[in-house]
C-alpha cells in the first residue's frame, strides 16, 4: 500500500496509505500534543500527561511497524497464501491508524483505542499463525472477517468527522433534535427493532454493536453490512476483542450523528476558550453552556445533556483526563443513559488538541508544516 487517496476537500479525511506518512502525523502530533502539560496543575499530572502522550505515539508506531514485519515474515517464508492474508491484516492497521490519530483528536482516548487496536492485531497474527492452509473453509472466513474489517474501518475513518458525510445523515440527526430523542432512548428503539430485549447496558456486546450498526446504517451516514447474518454467524468470524473495538468505532459515529445538530463542538471550543487554560476543573464547568444548548427542549433531561456534552467535548479533545478512555468505554457500553458514578468529581482539564486531520491533509499536499 503506497502513496495517499486522492484529496476531495478541506473539510474531508484524507486517508494516509504511506507508512512514512503516517509516522510523520503520529510524530507530529506527538509535537503538538506534548506542550499542552503547561495546562495541568501539578507536576505529578504533567509527567503522567506526558508519559500518556509518549505511550499514544510509541505504541501506534510500534503497531504499524509490527504489521509491516508480520507480512514481510511469510513474504520471506515464501508463503503466498499467509502473506496475502497478513498484508489485508496490514491493511486494516493502517485504515485503523488513520482513524486513531484522525478522528480522535483526545491523545488519552486515543491511547485506549490504540491499545485495544494492538490486542485485536495480536489476535489476529495468532488466528494467522493457527491457520490450517489446507482447511479451505478457515480460509475463506478468515479472509472474509478481514475483508468486513477493512471495510468498516474503511468506513469509520472516511465519516466520522467528514463534513460531506455528515450532510448524509443531516435530515435523520436533525429529526431526532426536534423530537427531544436523547442517545439511550435511540439506542432503546434500535434494539426493541432488533427483537431484543432488556436495557442496552444488559446486551451482549455482539448485540450492542448490531444496534451501533443499525442506527449508524438508517442515519445514512455509511452502509455497513451485517456481520451477523446467519452465514456468518455459522462462520463464528468475531472475536470478542474484534467487536470491542468495532464497537467504540461505532459508538464514537453515533454520538457524532446525535450530537451534530447541537453544534456542541463549536460551543464547547467556545466555552474551553473562555474559561481559558490551565485550570482543573470539575466536567460541569466545562458543559455547562453545552448542557443548555441541548435543553431548549424539555425532552432532553439534564443527566443526558451533560453526558452528550462530555462525549463531545472528550473525543474532540477539549476536555482530558488520564482516565478518559475508561470514562467513555463505560459510557459508550452503557448507552450514555447512567453517568459515571465518579464524573462529577473527577477533575478535568481544558484546552485544544491538535487536529490530525488537518494535518494528514496538509502532509498529503506537501505543503510546509513548522514541525
Amino acid at each position: 500500500m503506497a502513496g495517499a487517496l486522492e484529496f476531495r476537500k478541506a473539510d474531508d479525511v484524507v486517508i494516509l496509505l504511506d507508512h512514512g506518512q503516517l509516522r510523520n502525523l503520529a510524530r507530529i502530533l506527538r509535537l503538538r500534543e506534548a506542550p499542552l502539560m503547561s495546562n495541568l496543575g501539578s507536576e505529578v499530572e504533567r509527567i503522567k500527561y506526558l508519559d500518556h502522550v509518549n505511550d499514544a505515539h510509541n505504541k501506534l508506531v510500534d503497531l504499524v511497524t509490527a504489521s509491516e514485519q508480520h507480512t514481510q515474515r511469510y513474504e520471506q517464508q515464501n508463503n503466498q497464501l499467509k502473506a496475502e492474508i497478513a498484508k489485508a491484516i496490514e491493511e486494516y492497521v493502517v485504515l485503523a491508524a488513520n482513524w486513531a490519530m484522525q478522528c480522535i483528536r483526545n491523545v488519552l482516548m486515543r491511547l485506549t483505542c490504540v491499545e485495544k487496536l494492538r490486542d485485536q492485531f495480536d489476535g489476529l497474527v495468532v488466528e494467522l499463525e493457527k491457520l490450517d492452509q489446507n482447511n479451505q473453509i478457515d480460509v475463506e472466513a478468515l479472509v472474509e472477517k478481514l475483508n468486513n474489517l477493512k471495510y468498516y474501518m474503511w468506513e469509520y475513518a472516511n465519516t466520522t468527522r467528514s463534513e460531506q458525510a455528515r450532510r448524509r445523515s443531516r435530515e435523520f440527526s436533525e429529526s431526532l433534535m426536534m423530537q427531544g430523542i436523547t442517545v439511550p432512548h435511540l439506542l432503546s428503539r434500535k434494539a426493541s427493532q432488533l427483537g431484543f430485549k432488556g436495557e442496552f447496558e444488559d446486551l451482549e456486546e455482539q448485540q450492542k454493536l448490531q444496534v451501533y450498526v443499525g442506527i449508524i446504517n438508517e442515519s445514512k451516514r455509511a452502509e455497513l453490512p451485517d456481520l451477523f447474518n446467519s452465514r456468518l454467524r455459522k462462520l463464528g468470524i468475531l472475536d470478542k476483542i474484534d467487536i470491542a473495538m468495532l464497537v467504540v468505532n461505532s459508538a464514537v459515529l453515533v454520538w457524532d450523528i446525535h450530537t451534530t445538530p447541537y453544534n456542541l463542538e463549536m460551543v464547547v471550543r467556545d466555552v474551553t476558550k473562555l474559561i481559558g487554560t490551565g485550570l482543573e476543573l470539575t466536567v460541569g464547568i466545562v458543559v455547562g453552556a453545552a448542557v443548555t444548548t441541548m435543553t431548549f427542549n424539555p425532552v432532553i433531561g439534564f443527566i443526558a445533556a451533560s453526558i452528550a456534552s462530555f462525549v463531545v467535548a472528550s473525543v474532540v479533545g477539549f476536555l482530558f483526563t488520564a482516565v478518559t478512555g475508561g470514562l467513555l468505554d463505560f459510557i459508550f457500553g452503557s448507552g450514555g443513559g447512567i453517568a459515571p458514578l465518579n464524573m462529577d468529581t473527577l477533575k478535568f482539564y481544558a484546552g485544544e488538541m491538535p487536529d490530525g486531520m488537518e494535518i494528514a491533509f496538509n502532509l498529503t499536499n506537501n505543503r510546509m508544516l513548522e514541525d
